[in-house]
């Protein structure tokens, strides 16, 4: 495992980025897998980096948020809530393998690729449900079933209005992008660079010109490239 005890926060448009260390408390084990996300507060339009970490053979939780600008991390206490899985996978099926969530559109997305022995008709396919009340376990939808071969888990990116999707998909050990037509069924590998890399990764950005110097970040720590 690849310890990693900093992020870089980015911003293309200005060409300019900064590190931040990331938190670290004496009783969590260097070893703990750690989580970060980064985005932008609805209500204050205050940037925030999110950081979950979870210590292994304990199932402990622990978030942290840094709001550019304060130069220090902030422990969130008693901020995890939860709710039931999709009622397929409620049932006490095996889920642990090929499952990922994704926040998209306002909602949250439970996605499964089942294997050809969790799936009656013997072949493997990717399910993906959608909780169209966040909390409200009678709100998942299963919006997306589609038959597929060699792949292992699926990170959906995007969905446009047709419903057709843009998925970061692992392909065996690489990820690929790939893109789905909800008209038509099918799956279309995405190919960035040439014949594409080994393994990509990805994620929605929005554009800002807003420069990390102005965000009390201090201008000596900003590098401009």
């Amino acid at each position: 495992m690849v310890v990693v005890d900093w992020l870089s926060v980015c911003n293309p448009i200005t060409r300019e980025v900064i590190k931040l260390a990331l938190p670290s408390k004496p009783e969590l084990p260097s070893d703990g897998v750690a989580a970060v996300g980064f985005g932008a507060s609805k209500i204050t339009g205050r940037y925030k980096a999110v950081c979950i970490k979870l210590v292994p053979y304990d199932h402990k939780l622990d978030c942290h948020v840094y709001t550019l600008g304060t130069g220090s991390w902030r422990r969130l206490e008693e901020c995890f809530s939860f709710f039931n899985a999709p009622p397929y996978l409620a049932q006490g099926l095996p889920f642990i393998k090929g499952m990922s969530m994704s926040a998209l559109s306002g909602c949250l997305w439970f996605c499964k690729v089942a294997s050809e022995y969790e799936n009656d008709g013997g072949r493997r396919e990717l399910t993906i449900w959608i909780m169209k009340e966040y909390g409200v376990d009678e709100s998942w939808s299963k919006e997306y079933v589609i038959p597929l071969d060699g792949l292992r888990s699926v990170h959906p990116i995007k969905v446009f209005e047709n419903g057709d999707l843009l998925m970061l998909v692992t392909v065996r050990f690489p990820k690929r992008l790939f893109y789905y037509s909800n008209k038509n069924k099918t799956m279309q590998r995405i190919d960035l660079f040439g014949a594409g890399p080994d393994s990509v990764e990805c994620g929605l950005f929005t554009p800002t010109l807003v420069s990390l110097k102005t965000l009390g970040l201090g201008v000596e720590n900003v590098i401009s490239f």
